[in-house]
């Protein structure tokens, strides 16, 4: 044990935090976003004869998957300040459209975030393609078949999350390589989340911090269809 004679000679320096480091999490959708649409869609077709929504016919996985990625860019957006005006036609859409609710989990988890601990604070980005941005009618005409879809068990939110507060424990993730690493130790859930995104750009700026293994995309994808149904209980 140090002596206690050496401490008290360094009773006045204090320990003081950096400057705040500034990290852009890109949240560009993963693969598990394709395989979610395609959860979602198989639900949809299965519930055609008890719902009689038959313009489900005319969607197929990548329409699904473009949706909720749409989705993610209006959170990004909103979070960001909302003020693009490329943005602007959607902000109708943001109190009413119908979001599945596993993706909404994923949804609420995207905002800003501080660790104040290391002094990092974490802003959402996505720079989507302009082949995954669904105008604002496909939105809602998507929208609309979902909501049917509610009466027979396919569970949603409406409306988008507002707050611009995102979840430290999810922003604060790796996704590199097929693997949700972290330098937090915090509860898995937010490991599966994260498995959505291709989360990279912490690991590059904190390298060796990331040591944390929260899992592994393959163990995700198979655990997904069991997390759709558990919040899904009448499908």
């Amino acid at each position: 044990m140090i002596n206690e004679n050496l401490q008290s000679l360094f009773s006045d320096f204090k320990n003081v935090n950096k400057a705040t480091i500034t990290v852009e999490v890109e949240m560009k959708p993963s693969k598990m976003v394709d395989s979610l649409a395609t959860e979602v869609l198989n639900e949809m077709q299965r519930l055609v004869p008890y719902v009689g929504a038959h313009d489900v016919s005319d969607l197929e996985p990548e329409d699904i998957s473009k949706y909720l990625k749409t989705l993610v860019w209006m959170r990004v957006k909103r979070v960001n300040g909302g003020f693009e005006d490329k943005f602007k036609a959607y902000r109708p859409l943001e109190r009413v459209l119908a979001v599945p609710v596993l993706a909404y989990q994923a949804l609420i988890a995207i905002g800003e975030a501080w660790d104040r601990d290391f002094s990092i604070k974490f802003i959402p980005t996505y720079s989507i393609s302009e082949t995954d941005l669904l105008a604002p009618d496909d939105m809602a005409a998507i929208s609309d078949v979902l909501s049917r879809m509610e009466r027979s068990g396919v569970k949603v939110v409406y409306g988008t999350p507002r707050e611009e507060k995102g979840e430290l424990d999810f922003m604060a993730l790796c996704h590199v390589e097929g693997e949700v690493l972290g330098y937090r130790t915090s509860h898995p859930v937010y490991g599966f989340l994260a498995s959505f995104f291709e989360q990279k750009k912490l690991n590059e700026i904190t390298g060796t911090m990331c040591r944390i293994i929260y899992g592994y995309d393959s163990d995700y994808k198979l655990y997904l269809t069991q997390v759709f149904r558990a919040l899904n209980p009448n499908v």
